[in-house]
């Protein structure tokens, strides 16, 4: 049982027949930090419809705005809001990097 086991460490085929069982597992590359930073910047800092065609710092900003000037006194629903919008963009990031493996 040792032997098979440390032969399909190595090799993806039966030691017997040499059919191969397996493919070899792809090597990746790792995504280098920089690349993750400008899509982490680029989610966060283009125009987004899902925010009114404003960056991330412009929706919190208005979001800010409209309560203070609704005198929404409702902090929750603030908070909820910007959290909702965070967690859409990790999302958008994360889709963004899934992409660059993929691809």
């Amino acid at each position: 049982m040792n032997c098979a086991i440390s032969h399909f460490r190595v090799k993806h085929n039966c030691p017997l027949c040499r059919q191969e069982i397996c493919s070899i597992p792809k090597t990746t590359t790792p995504i280098c930090d920089e690349y993750v930073e400008a899509i982490a910047d680029n989610v966060l800092n283009n125009e987004n419809i899902r925010r009114n065609m404003l960056t991330m710092k412009g929706y919190i900003l208005d979001k800010l705005v409209f309560y203070k000037r609704n005198n929404v006194l409702n902090v929750e629903s603030y908070v909820t809001e910007i959290q909702n919008e965070f967690m859409n963009s990790i999302f958008d990031i994360s889709d963004s990097i899934t992409d660059w493996y993929v691809s």
